[in-house]
């Protein structure tokens, strides 16, 4: 199984030092994911790739995604921008769902219904109204989404967005804002990781 999200054990008091290990947390979640690195190596029709773009096409490329879900509840410019930029990646997934091959049958309804219901709990996290959640669950996304579509298309990792800290740091001016950006940070990578997991699981029952 994989390993733990290296996660800060003392968040930087200082608004920057606090984006920039929010931001270095997410990178890296599901780039150090042992299953992701199998899913970027296999060929297109693999079972391990066909699985981890279904999965994901379940959890994110739906409408809402969690993104624009965030710009609903979060009126910071940043959070719009990337919601717009996203919605071509969410389209890029339904589109690769619909060219792959199906994936594997065994528990594939209920395994659904497991994503499906961590679906509903990231927009949940995306909508929150408590100050700076919505936003630090999109930047999670955001700094761990190039490592996702990286494995899932196999091509180079895109860059994370350069205005990612400057967006985090604006927001995180108190305590209490850290506290919240934090912990949507977290509660997304929890769900990018549950579902890692659980492909990675679905491989391993497969293989004989």
């Amino acid at each position: 199984m994989a390993s733990r999200l290296a996660w800060p054990d003392e968040p930087a008091e200082d608004p920057r030092g606090f984006a920039r290990a929010m931001v270095e947390a997410a990178a890296a979640a599901s780039r150090r994911h042992p299953h992701a690195a199998i899913v970027g190596g296999v060929a297109a029709q693999h079972p391990a790739r066909v699985e981890a773009v279904h999965f994901f096409t379940l959890l994110h490329a739906e409408r809402p995604s969690a993104a624009a879900a965030a710009a609903a509840a979060d009126p910071h410019r940043w959070v719009a921008r990337f919601a717009e930029r996203f919605e071509e990646d969410r389209h890029w997934l339904a589109r690769a769902a619909v060219a792959g091959a199906s994936p594997s049958r065994s528990d594939l309804t209920r395994h659904e219904l497991l994503v499906r219901g961590q679906r509903e709990a990231m927009l949940t996290l995306a909508r929150s109204d408590r100050a700076g959640c919505a936003l630090g669950a999109v930047a999670a996304l955001a700094a761990d989404w190039p490592a996702v579509r990286a494995a899932l298309a196999q091509e180079p990792p895109r860059e994370v967005d350069p205005h990612l800290v400057d967006a985090i740091e604006a927001a995180a001016m108190s305590p209490a804002a850290r506290r919240a950006i934090g912990f949507g940070v977290a509660q997304m990578l929890a769900v990018h990781r549950t579902l890692w997991d659980l492909l990675e699981a679905r491989q391993a029952a497969s293989l004989p």
